[in-house]
């Protein structure tokens, strides 16, 4: 991709007017959902030069990521808006870019929240996410401390850390045992090591290591789920399409969704030992489930774009960034929510996946605030039955080390809790459905005051 004709490296601080902020500088209240009146037609040629700068500088750095590192390192999860060559600046490097996104952020603020379609609450803190995870970076590559937890998770992911209660595991370790009662396994509920056996043994038997067959049942659970939530969004839900690529790469993630620049929607499938033996049957049925709901997502968002209705700098979707929260809460629930008719199989491998996800969360927190990852893995390991010690331990220690890992990690246990506590308070959460699936959110306007009120953390105790 060639640089833009005329496109002289030209700092958007120059042009907007530029002061670094503090990471909490200007108004993060991040739940307001009002709309805006008329705009006068200077004001609107001012957002959307503001815009346009976005888009250039943004996509621009995710292209040079891309080029530089052969696709493995980007900063756009999904283009639900793609722009075009001339658009974007991809020789932009990340020192370049960071004054440009903290220049976005202080003109935002400039212009006032209030005077802005609410989807410029998300843009404006998808790019101060931006210039902190970068920031981070360099910080770290230089040898200086990381940015305290509270502070950096904020400013990426937009919430503060918090403690998901123990008691609420306790009852996902019951749902565990009352599931594999139900399927007629013989086990000593007393004994931690009895049920991980047992979990261990069932996903050795429905275990499959054919890529192929893992395709051919995905399809299968994604069908039958596509017309139960076709109900709910609408039939052109069914006509969002994917494929599959896999590959062998030593990370943490099995699958992971690409929504490209050009068009191109494919879903990467991790073939790497450590994951080979979790395609069991249950786990691509949980699968099936989760990863389409991301693309329906970027389709939703894509067609309120193309339709006038939100901003196309809304459809630049950041990763890390405030709207992992909304993103992995509503593909790791949609089958509560949405009343997928699962197998047995699938309802142990979600509760499974739920339960780690959040012991995950509260392991992360842990560590983060003083105890030591060997210590922390031990607290978890009950809630994390089909891993080993030293998975768990990797995992914890990769998620308070590495930026990206550090900010997006309690994305899944903070979400899934918060959403299945709305689910479980409310009757059903199917009436947010209209709002969530078309518009980018900031965890604070996913969950709007007064629903946040209905969600129970227990605070910063460690105890």
């Amino acid at each position: 991709m060639s640089r833009p004709e005329n496109a002289s490296r030209v700092p958007v601080s120059e042009g907007l007017g530029w002061t670094a902020p503090s990471l909490y500088e200007g108004d993060l209240s991040h739940g307001r959902l009002t709309e805006v009146g008329a705009i006068d037609p200077e004001r609107s040629a001012e957002i959307s030069a503001l815009s346009k700068s976005i888009i250039r500088i943004t996509a621009g750095l995710d292209m040079h990521l891309r080029q530089k590192s052969k696709g493995k390192d980007f900063i756009i999860d999904a283009y639900a808006y793609r722009p075009k060559e001339r658009e974007i600046d991809p020789q932009i490097t990340p020192e370049e870019a960071i004054p440009d996104l903290w220049a976005h952020v202080r003109k935002i603020d400039q212009i006032g929240l209030d005077n802005l379609a609410p989807e410029w609450q998300v843009i404006r803190d998808s790019q101060r996410a931006l210039a902190v995870f970068l920031e981070e970076k360099e910080r770290l590559a230089r040898g200086e401390p990381k940015t305290p937890y509270e502070e950096y998770l904020e400013a990426v992911s937009g919430y503060q850390p918090r403690l998901i209660p123990t008691n609420e595991l306790d009852k996902n370790w019951e749902n565990v045992i009352e599931i594999l009662k139900g399927m007629g396994e013989e086990f000593n509920r007393e004994s931690e090591g009895s049920v991980r056996a047992v979990i261990k043994r069932r996903s050795k038997d429905t275990l499959n290591t054919d890529p192929q067959e893992i395709e051919r049942l995905f399809w299968r659970f994604d069908r039958r789920n596509r017309s139960q939530l076709a109900q709910i969004l609408g039939p052109e839900i069914k006509n969002v399409r994917f494929d599959f690529r896999w590959e062998d790469t030593d990370a943490w993630w099995r699958f992971f969704e690409v929504m490209g620049i050009d068009g191109a929607n494919y879903l990467r499938a991790n073939w790497n030992e450590q994951h080979r033996d979790s395609y069991d049957d249950g786990w691509i049925e949980v699968y099936a489930g989760h990863e389409p709901v991301h693309f329906i997502f970027g389709s939703k968002i894509a067609r309120e774009i193309s339709e006038g209705r939100l901003d196309q700098a809304a459809g630049l979707l950041v990763i890390p960034g405030p709207v992992g929260f909304q993103m992995e809460g509503m593909a790791q629930t949609i089958g509560d929510v949405a009343d997928y008719g699962i197998t047995q199989d699938c309802e142990l491998a979600v509760e499974l996946y739920r339960m780690e996800k959040r012991a995950l969360s509260n392991g992360l927190y842990l560590v983060e605030h003083g105890m030591s990852v060997d210590m922390a893995a031990i607290r978890i390991r009950k809630f994390m039955p089909r891993l080993t010690l030293d998975q768990i331990r990797k995992t914890l220690k990769e998620g308070t080390e590495r930026p990206f890992e550090r900010a997006f990690l309690p994305n899944y246990g903070m979400s899934d809790y918060a959403i299945m506590q709305l689910e479980e308070r409310i009757g059903s959460v199917k009436a947010f459905f209209g709002y969530w699936f078309t518009r980018p959110l900031t965890p604070r306007q996913f969950l709007n005051p007064p629903l946040e009120n209905l969600v129970n953390f227990e605070g910063s105790a460690l105890d």
